[in-house]
């Protein structure tokens, strides 16, 4: 399973932070969410959260660490729009509309050829927060732009000057932990 992979990496890895050590096994993850959690955030939120979060909450209700840069996934009772969880990261791209603006060429390109500054920041407003800011880092979902019913991730990050996107949150997920241990590799060859 993808989480008691990434579980074990960081746990194996020097990169977990002191307070995310488990006492007694190798999960990072919390119990599963129910059904009647999700549904009552689902009504909270007037929306339909897409189905590879809804899949991940069903496996873990929140988790801990993702990489050395992600922390604090929420459980499903503690996701909220991010104009009410950080209006001041909202404010920050208020009167930037214009500079945070691209064409649809330009946006909807993913992967390695995605240029992070290439977003809409009038997104921002209808995001859902859905972690804490970890190492300068934050995890968004966007009902603004959907493939299907799964809707856009975004990680913002003190080293993006901007948000790097993925189509649901799933790919996100699967990326950014690649990447972690991409850099695990070059760093101390694991």
């Amino acid at each position: 399973m993808f989480l008691n992979k990434v579980s074990t990496t960081l746990i194996e890895s020097e990169d977990l932070n002191e307070e995310y050590k488990p006492t007694n096994q190798n999960w990072l993850g919390f119990e599963p969410a129910t059904e009647k959690e999700i549904i009552e955030t689902e009504e909270r939120l007037n929306i339909t959260l897409p189905p590879s979060y809804k899949e991940f909450l069903r496996v873990s209700n929140g988790f801990k660490q993702l990489s050395c840069f992600v922390w604090n996934i929420f459980p499903v009772k503690s996701i909220k729009w991010l104009r009410d969880f950080d209006s001041h990261f909202v404010d920050v791209y208020k009167n930037a509309h214009e500079t945070f603006n691209t064409t649809d060429e330009e946006y909807f390109i993913y992967g390695e050829e995605q240029e992070t500054t290439n977003f809409r920041s009038k997104y921002l407003t209808n995001c859902l927060a859905i972690s804490r800011w970890g190492d300068s880092s934050i995890l968004l979902l966007n009902p603004e732009v959907k493939f299907g019913n799964e809707w856009e991730a975004w990680m913002f990050a003190n080293w993006y000057p901007g948000a790097a996107r993925y189509k649901s949150f799933e790919e996100l997920m699967v990326e950014e932990y690649s990447a972690f241990v991409e850099l695990l590799n070059d760093r101390e060859g694991y």
